[in-house]
């Protein structure tokens, strides 16, 4: 008689380890917790306000994967007698929780429930269920949860704003996104190194604490909780790409520019708790290793080629679409061919760095891109931190050709010229930089009392509505210890200026009247040239 063999297989992951998922899932739990409670700690310190809030989003979404793992259960075994066993079976083997931590963990603090449930319910039922449960899914649920909430709701602060602050964007990456599409100046967002590695700003729950998620990695790594191939090829292959990137387009802070390529848009976190899931990745080494590089290549191009600013939660689930291809090309005992494999490996790599850093560079056709509407950063920063602009209004290059003449420089002082815009890119105003020579000051100095010539460099605003001069401001006061005060009536007599004195001021009013008013007949006698 023949004998019968029967091979029964159980679910993914098929992880050598000595470890069960369940030590496995309980040590991962663990770590998010770690990483919630920062994070809680973080806004009640903050945002007291919002402290509360921050707990509970994580208590609703635990919660509700609950209530879709009983759901499902109830309906599949509607004639069991032992339904209860199966639905506490399911509750405690599904690992919804580890989802519904992740996936709370990529929102805002300030995400609304509704969000939250509406996210969970996706990654639960759509992301996993249907699949058949934890170890069937293809794609990480956390990460179709986190994909659908941001396709599909709209996660912003405007009731939220004044709690918070000047930081609350829907993240930090917006604000570093909208600069040049991650290839600005990082320091626009407003916020040190320091901060982004030690998660004082607000983001995404899970992504600010940079330097614990680092700790997190090792001690997880250690223990043999998660495969540590795929987040260190990942942040690898970002840490070059973004440092070459640096070096050939010009910019001025690489280590800052660094910080945020890798501190912020939740890279750690996703290199950590996502690209790591046993379910959705190779189970041989440097099949995990393709992983990490090619997520690192497809975060960088959506990052620098789109209008979205996070690409690490689409990476991610672009990779989980080809693990099984990389599972089926990437055969054979990992002892064998080592050499091969590293060379193919690293060739790999090489390559992707290369190319991401070659289209960055003529992206922007081959020039520096440290600047923002068409304006070197260190003049828009200098612009807008002299001049009161209102909240809808910003600068932009001034687009009508300019004089260009040395002798113009030297003599009539002009140098530059900027565009005040509105919300709708309407030209509302013009800011001059004069250079004037011969400016008039009142020096008072021990053993001598009397009248000073220096050279006065300011900027002066024309309201085109109103005709009139809002704002006038020295860049360099004059190397004096004048008791002066200069009145602006005085100064303006002979023009039209601004009755809100709110919006209207002199800096630095060491100058003399007659100084002002030259300086202003300066700027008057370019601006009614430009505009003849």
């Amino acid at each position: 008689m023949e004998n019968t063999f029967t091979l029964k297989s159980s679910n993914a992951p098929y992880v050598r380890n000595k470890k069960s998922t369940f030590q496995i899932m309980i040590e991962l739990t663990i770590a998010l917790g770690i990483v919630w409670l920062a994070a809680v700690i973080t806004t009640f310190i903050k945002a007291p306000t919002y402290g509360v809030h921050s707990i509970f989003l994580m208590v609703v979404a635990v919660l509700v994967t609950f209530a879709c793992d009983a759901i499902n259960t109830v309906l599949r075994n509607k004639k069991d007698k032992e339904l209860p066993k199966k639905i506490l079976h399911d509750i405690t083997h599904n690992y919804s929780w580890v989802t519904a931590m992740i996936f709370t963990l990529t929102v805002p603090v300030w995400t609304s429930y509704y969000v939250v449930i509406c996210g969970a319910i996706f990654a639960t039922v759509i992301g996993k269920l249907v699949f058949g449960g934890f170890g069937k899914n293809i794609f990480n649920p956390a990460i179709m949860g986190r994909i659908f909430v941001a396709l599909s709701f709209t996660i912003s602060t405007p009731a939220m704003a004044s709690g918070l602050d000047a930081t609350t964007g829907a993240t930090v990456t917006g604000a570093i996104s909208s600069i040049n599409g991650w290839l600005g100046d990082a320091s626009l967002s407003g916020i040190s190194t320091l901060d982004l590695w030690t998660g004082n700003y607000f983001g995404a729950m899970g992504e600010t604490f940079s330097i614990l998620l680092i700790v997190l990695f090792i001690v997880l790594a250690i223990r043999e909780d998660l495969n540590w191939r795929a987040p260190v090829f990942y942040v690898g292959t970002i840490a070059i790409t973004s440092l070459l990137i640096a070096l050939v387009t010009g910019m001025r802070d690489i280590p800052a520019y660094l910080s945020y390529s890798l501190a912020t848009g939740g890279l750690l976190f996703g290199a950590v708790f996502m690209i790591t899931d046993p379910v959705t990745t190779p189970t041989s080494p440097v099949g995990n290793i393709f992983v990490g590089i090619f997520a690192g290549l497809m975060t960088m191009l959506i990052r620098i080629f789109t209008n979205n600013a996070e690409g690490v939660m689409y990476s991610i689930a672009l990779v989980n679409l080809i693990t099984p291809a990389i599972d089926h090309v990437v055969t054979a005992k990992t002892t064998k061919q080592i050499g091969y494999k590293a060379g193919v490996t690293f060739g790999t790599m090489a390559a992707t760095i290369a190319l991401v850093t070659t289209l960055a560079y003529f992206h922007n056709g081959g020039k520096e891109v440290y600047e923002k509407n068409g304006i070197a950063i260190e003049e828009y920063n200098l612009v807008t931190s002299k001049i009161n602009l209102k909240e809808n209004q910003d600068i932009t290059k001034y687009e009508k050709d300019l004089p260009t003449t040395s002798s113009l420089v030297d003599t009539n002082g002009y140098a530059k010229a900027y565009s005040v815009i509105d919300s709708s890119n309407k030209e509302v105003g013009v800011i001059l930089h004069v250079l004037k020579s011969n400016i008039s000051i009142v020096e008072k100095t021990e053993g001598y009392e009397g009248e000073v010539k220096v050279k006065a460099e300011g900027l002066v605003t024309f309201d085109l509505t109103t005709k009139s001069i809002t704002n006038i401001s020295f860049i360099k006061a004059p190397a004096s210890n004048s008791t002066y005060t200069t009145k602006v009536e005085d100064a303006l007599s002979d023009y039209t200026y601004s009755n809100d004195f709110s919006s209207f001021e002199i800096t630095s009013a060491s100058y003399s009247t007659e100084g002002v008013k030259a300086f202003v007949n300066e700027a008057l006698t370019v601006f009614n040239a430009l505009n003849a």
